[in-house]
Order: structure tokens, then sequence, then C-alpha cells
């Protein structure tokens, strides 16, 4: 599958790689000036390959509440949360950002996940009254990411806007775009505007029409060029946000995943009711610990070691990687991967063997990153 945006990408020049069934921008220029961007001004990504899929009805509540792990029914319309969709086991089918928007229900969905959350959504319908609908071809998502992107997101808007304060508060916003065929009679588009960070930087997703993506993608880039605004791909995308230890499903989580081991915990409600899965949680958070956790890595060397690369205490094999980039932040090799609980504590030495032979490395604590404000 393409983006509605894949032939503005070819003519940007953009190098392309396959992703979650998705041909996506890799590279736009180049992937340490893309990264800057984002730390330090702002980005222009596209995210349309994520998966997105409309719960309406009037029992859309009473469904999914019984199926994701947060408490989506104490969801104001305009606000948000992340749950998972787990199976009876407790393990993860998918990690996803659930929109309350009134008369239904967002779920944004990641790329290698989607399939079979949409699937297993179907299979639970049952004789409730509920409609699903995937709206992922449908529409589009444009997303700025850095301190600059709300200034970004008010230079678009055609109306003063109140700030979305907290994560995943969203609502829909009128864009003023102008054509060359009437400069003096700028054309209303509605965009659903969600805070949502990408990077661990303050960041916006636009969703709007697919028939609007591309002038909505020339009006930002025309919007953003007084800010240093740049094309971003997902090569300076998972380096940042590995940094931000921003997990990604069908990389650092599967359906051998239980949510808490990737400390999810902001993902499940440990009051709702019941919910599938919701068993394994319950005796999990009754013993008081998992078996294994997802932890930061430092490593030494400048070698990036490859996924899936076994991690070694001692001699004894105690996990494994998940992900690993080069931080020019931190100068370093960092990683992703899970460890036994009781070798996961910050300042374990631990050793990676690759495919390349052994490196050596160190726990720390996450995010590797601090979030923007942060003391």
């Amino acid at each position: 599958m393409i983006t509605p945006l894949a032939d503005l990408h070819r003519r940007a020049g953009a190098a392309l790689e396959e992703f979650g069934g998705w041909t996506i921008p890799s590279v736009f220029t180049d992937l340490i000036e893309e990264y800057n961007a984002v730390r330090q001004r702002v980005g222009l990504l596209d995210l349309s390959c994520r998966g997105r899929i409309q719960v309406s009805g009037k029992e859309r509540v009473r469904y999914l509440q019984s199926l994701l792990s947060n408490d989506v029914a104490r969801l104001a319309p305009g606000s948000g949360c992340v749950a998972t969709l787990l199976t009876n086991k407790g393990r993860m089918i998918s990690f996803l950002r659930v929109l309350n928007m009134g008369e239904s229900f967002l779920l944004d969905v990641e790329p290698a996940a989607m399939p079979k959350t949409f699937d297993t959504l179907m299979g639970y319908r049952l004789s409730l009254r509920v409609q699903i609908e995937d709206v992922t071809a449908a529409t589009a998502v444009l997303s700025l990411q850095g301190q600059y992107a709300w200034v970004v997101i008010r230079a678009l808007a055609a109306s003063e806007l109140d700030p979305l304060d907290r994560e995943l508060d969203h609502r829909e916003i009128l864009i003023a775009v102008e054509s060359a065929e009437a400069p003096n009679a700028p054309r209303l588009i509605p965009v659903r505007l969600v805070r949502a960070s990408h990077t661990g930087e303050e960041g916006y997703d636009l969703i709007a029409g697919v028939s609007f993506a591309p002038l909505l993608w020339q009006m930002i880039l025309q919007r953003g060029e007084d800010y240093g605004l740049k094309r971003v791909g997902w090569s300076a995308l998972n380096l940042l946000r590995v940094e931000a230890a921003i997990p990604w499903y069908g990389v650092d989580l599967d359906e051998t995943t239980i949510p808490l081991e990737a400390g999810l915990d902001n993902a499940v409600s440990f009051g709702k009711g019941c919910y599938v899965g919701q068993e394994t949680i319950v005796k999990i958070a009754h013993r008081g610990h998992v078996n294994r956790r997802l932890v930061g890595l430092v490593v030494k060397g400048e070698s990036v070691p490859e996924a899936g690369a076994r991690i070694f205490v001692g001699g004894s094999d105690v996990g494994r990687m998940t992900s690993a980039v080069f931080s020019p932040m931190l100068a370093s090799v960092i990683a992703l991967g899970y460890v036994k609980r009781e070798l996961s504590s910050p300042g374990t030495a631990v050793t990676i063997r690759t495919s390349r032979g052994d490196v050596e490395a160190e726990i720390v604590p996450l995010p590797f990153l601090s979030p923007p404000g942060a003391g």
C-alpha cells in the first residue's frame, strides 16, 4: 500500500522503504537534518500508514469497554487515551490510541497491528448495536512534531485556537487554503487536530479527508518555512522515538508481550471491571511484578546491534534486544530490549551477542531523553 502523498514524496526525492505493509518515505534529504528539525524546530511527517478504525452505534461504549484495557467510558468528547487490545491470555494484539469524537470513537492503530486489530474487533461485535469501519483509506494523517508545532498550527487555522492541554485532546478545526484559481476566496478544509507526540517533543496530528491531503501537506510546508520546518522520514522518526522510549508494535511489542512488561501501565485500568485479557493483568498486579521488563541500554562502541540480538549476563541468556540506533544527542548507541526483571536495574552490565560479535552495554533509566519541560 502507498500513502495518498506518495507522488509528492517521490517528487521531493524521498528514499522509500517498506514498513507494516506500506511503502513510506524513509529519508527526504538527510537523516540528521531531519532529526535536528524535530529536536530544535519542527518537522512534518506523513503518518497515513497508521490504521484508523471508526466505532459508532448506540452500544459503542459498552463494546469498547468490554474489549480494551483502558477505561474508555470515562472519556469525555474531545479527549483520548492509550489502550491495548489483548488476547484471552493478556498478550497484546494491538497498542492503540482511542479518541472520543462524541457520536463515535476513532481508534488509531500502528500499521503492523491493523489487520488483526480490525478482524478481532469484528469478531467480537456479535449482536451489539455497533458499527465498525476501517477509514484508513478515506483519511490521511499529517503530523507536526517539535517546539514550533503549535505555532505552525495557529498559522494554518482559519480562526483563533484554544490550546490542547493534554496528550490526545482533540477537536475539529478549519484550515483556510488559498488556490491559484481563487486567491481571494480561501477554501475551508475540516481537519481533526489531535495533540499527539510520536517523538518525545510536543506534537500534533492532523487527520483529514484523503482528497485534501496533498493540498494540506503543501500548505504546511509553506506556513512552516519561517520556522525551519523540514519534511521528516521514518528513519529519523525511528531515531527520535527510541530516544523517547516509545515502543512500536511489530518491533518492540507483539503477541508475546504483556502491556506491563513494556511499561504501558497508562494503557491499563485496574478498576474498570471486566475486559478481554483482564485476568492475566489482575494476577500480575496481585503478584506485584512481571517476569521481564523493557529496559534502555547504552551500548559501547559505534556498531548498532541488529534487532533480535540476545542479551547475556554472566554467560546466561537473559533477554533480547528489540531496537537500536545511534543517538546524535547522546553521541552513543542506544537500544531497547527485554531482560529478566531481577536484572533490569539501571547500572546492570550486560553483553549483547550480535552477528558481528559481542558488545558490552549498560542498563539505564528510560526515557533516554527527558520530555520537554521536565526538570
